[in-house]
């Protein structure tokens, strides 16, 4: 028959929780989480419809091509009323089912729009304030 030693086995047990507690933390303040965008192809429509991201802050954007055999493409551009659009971020045209990942720098506030070269009515309205 094996003794044990409960109150050593308990000792180990908080020790261990408050190691474990110790360890990470949260982010210094002022430090900006990484932002990911993820944009899929999807039946000849981009899903999600719309996005909003933080001014100026850089993000990656993962474009996943579900279509299987058709190509697309994601082109962001300005969209003002009344000023011609600015094009910002065109990606390469490529056929589904693939994907690519792309950084972004930090973009101004205002209103922009994902579309597909290819497919003209495919589209992301994206705010940035």
């Amino acid at each position: 028959m094996v003794r044990r030693d409960w109150s050593a086995v308990l000792v180990a047990a908080v020790l261990a929780a408050v190691v474990g507690a110790c360890g990470g933390g949260p982010a210094p303040s002022g430090s900006a989480s990484p932002v990911t965008v993820t944009i899929a192809a999807r039946g000849i429509v981009f899903v999600p419809a719309r996005l909003d991201l933080p001014a100026g802050v850089p993000f990656t954007l993962v474009f996943d091509n579900q279509d299987a055999g058709i190509p697309h493409g994601l082109s962001l551009s300005t969209r003002t009323a009344g000023v011609p659009p600015q094009k910002v971020f065109d990606a390469e045209i490529f056929p589904g089912p693939d994907g690519r990942t792309y950084d972004i720098p930090g973009i101004k506030a205002g209103p922009y729009l994902f579309s597909c070269p290819v497919h003209p009515n495919m589209m992301v309205e994206l705010d940035v304030s």
